[in-house]
């Protein structure tokens, strides 16, 4: 008897400890505002509790924002009971797209046995606000004449303190990051941002025969993120017929304008080419991991 009521026992904690293990963070974001002009900042509050097992990582600043560009962002301290910790943070964000409604989800990842699970909050919605709906010839602007002076106390102990520091600092670095490290660093840091995009982007990929003009504008605002990132060039500021004569490979291009016909001309399009926009991005990855290499 004493045996039978031991191995319940050990049944019990086993299947508690697995399911313990099975459970996903539960993730809650949205926006602290309704809407926001372009260029504006807003606030997106986000929530993370998981299992005190579980190693979660909240975003930081070498997370893609898409459409978004990350201002700042302040973590609060984690709660903690017997089972679960709680995190928090709120990003200060802003974007440029010229999208009437932008949609939004925040990742975390949880690293398993030397790999990494990725978790999205449900999608919130923010509304753009246009200033000024159109322009043309009668439009006229009014000029502010109006000016306060300013006026500036030279603080020559801090100016001191910081060359000071400053020099230090960049002695420091300067025999620390050499040339090969300092190539080997960016090499890596280029590595695990590819690394993210590329689980971002699959897992934005629509599965179905049929898109969605939201599901291909995830995908594309990832993209072009990612991109801009990578060249220093302002992808999603561009229009395609702007990108065209950036990019030469005709196939992106007629990606491009499929997905611009199906978002804004409200066509049906067969986006089943979205992949080479993987490919596109991957090929410019290796062309920088090339050129970091050979110098």
């Amino acid at each position: 008897m004493g045996n039978r009521k031991s191995g319940i026992l050990l049944f019990l904690a086993f299947f508690a400890s697995h399911w313990l293990m099975a459970q996903a963070p539960q993730l809650q974001g949205r926006f602290l505002e309704d809407s926001a002009e372009i260029g504006r900042s807003v606030h997106y509050s986000f929530r993370v509790q998981s299992l005190a097992t579980q190693d979660i990582f909240m975003p930081d600043s070498s997370t893609l924002y898409a459409p978004f560009e990350l201002v700042s962002y302040q973590y609060f301290p984690t709660r903690v009971d017997s089972l679960y910790h709680i995190d928090s943070a709120v990003y200060t964000l802003r974007s440029f797209a010229i999208d009437s409604i932008l949609y939004y989800q925040l990742p975390v990842y949880e690293v398993i046995n030397g790999d990494s699970l990725l978790y999205f909050a449900d999608t919130d919605s923010l509304i753009t606000q246009f200033t000024l709906l159109e322009i043309n010839d009668s439009t006229q602007f009014k000029t502010d004449l109006a000016f306060v002076p300013l006026h500036y106390e030279t603080n020559w102990l801090a100016i001191g303190i910081v060359a000071t520091l400053t020099l230090v600092g960049a002695l420091v670095l300067f025999f620390l990051f050499a040339d090969g490290w300092k190539a080997r660093w960016k090499q890596f840091r280029l590595r695990r941002r590819h690394k993210r995009f590329v689980k971002e982007f699959d897992l934005a990929l629509p599965q179905g025969p049929t898109y969605s003009e939201q599901e291909v504008s995830k995908v594309l605002h990832i993209w072009k993120a990612y991109l801009e990132n990578l060249e220093g060039i302002p992808y999603s500021r561009f229009t395609t017929k702007e990108l065209s004569g950036i990019i030469t490979e005709t196939e992106i291009i007629t990606q491009l304008r499929k997905a611009d016909r199906l978002i804004y001309g409200k066509k049906t399009e067969d986006m089943s080419g979205l992949p080479q926009l993987k490919a596109y991005a991957t090929a410019a990855f290796e062309q920088k991991i090339a050129q970091l290499k050979h110098g």
